[in-house]
């Protein structure tokens, strides 16, 4: 519907969504050449980039199923959902090559490879999947075992994404950023929802949200409106600024999920941030991300927290 709009913003680089488009889709077809197909699992291991983006859309396009696999994570928890998984094809970059375990899928960089990439067509390829089959297998910390991978379906996702557009309508002015990693499935929303409204979406890598001062500053200059975040990272933003308001003031709308919200920390938001809504939100990786959720108006006093309904 808008191909010249700005779809995503990462660092210095913009890529409208035509340019998007054209990109996953020349990916996707060199995914089906080497066998991808509905509910093929395909690994991701990149960081944060556009290239990761590139990458979701056409492992989606193509039918298959991803598979998010931290660079960053200890190299036996690597090893472990690579065996585990049995992915049939890793994409990553070169950089990554060296350090990722031992494994028998076939890799792709999509650095290095790209030349090969980009001959194929940027045309659409005829997808089959339905909205049954597999998006993607999402792996849990571990913390009571070993870590199992959640298989999401489009529907589940689908599902998530109508009740937040139905709910908290974006308008055409709105920025949404993604800062979340894909090992989390908060980032499902993230990446999905926005863009599948024509909402410009800024890309965070890690460095910047790790520090406090570089994030609030990214989130200002981009102008993003709505935001999703854990509550132990609002604590971190409220205490560090308590003019944040004032250092963002399109940032309407806050999501917090993914560990319990304080009653203190609910009190702090409403004092910082007293022309802000604060979404409590409540479910798991198995439930596609969110099944509960609590509106919490500046305005209201109700004890106790709730994660809603």
């Amino acid at each position: 519907k808008t191909p010249s709009d700005i779809a995503v913003i990462f660092e210095q680089q913009q890529l409208t969504y035509q340019q998007l488009n054209s990109r996953a889709n020349q990916l996707a077809h060199y995914l089906r050449s080497h066998g991808v197909k509905t509910e093929v699992l395909v690994g991701v291991c990149l960081e944060r980039s556009s290239d990761m983006l590139i990458g979701l859309l056409a492992i989606l396009k193509a039918g298959g199923a991803y598979v998010p696999l931290d660079p960053n994570y200890p190299q036996e928890r690597l090893a472990y959902m690579l065996e585990d998984s049995q992915v049939s094809i890793l994409l990553t970059q070169q950089c990554w090559v060296d350090g990722i375990p031992e494994h028998k899928a076939d890799v792709i960089c999509l650095d290095s490879d790209w030349s090969h990439i980009a001959q194929q067509s940027q045309d659409n390829p005829i997808n089959n999947s339905t909205a049954d089959n597999l998006a993607y297998a999402i792996y849990t910390s571990g913390s009571t075992g070993k870590p199992k991978g959640v298989l999401g379906i489009h529907q589940g996702a689908v599902n998530r994404f109508h009740w937040m557009w139905d709910n908290y309508h974006f308008t055409e002015e709105e920025v949404c950023c993604q800062k979340t990693s894909l090992n989390f499935v908060d980032s499902v929303w993230e990446i999905f929802g926005p863009l599948l409204r024509g909402i410009p979406t800024v890309i965070i890598p890690d460095t910047v949200v790790k520090a406090p001062e570089q994030f609030v500053e990214t989130l200002a200059n981009n102008q993003v409106t709505r935001l999703v975040l854990v509550p132990s990272l609002l604590k971190v933003l409220l205490d560090t600024y308590s003019d944040l308001q004032k250092r963002l003031p399109k940032l309407k709308l806050w999501a917090s999920s993914g560990e319990a919200l304080s009653l203190d920390l609910l009190e702090n938001f409403r004092q910082i941030m007293p022309e802000s809504s604060l979404l409590n939100l409540y479910g798991s990786s198995e439930v596609s991300a969110d099944v509960t959720c609590s509106r919490i108006n500046p305005t209201e006093t109700s004890l106790p927290v709730t994660i809603g309904r």
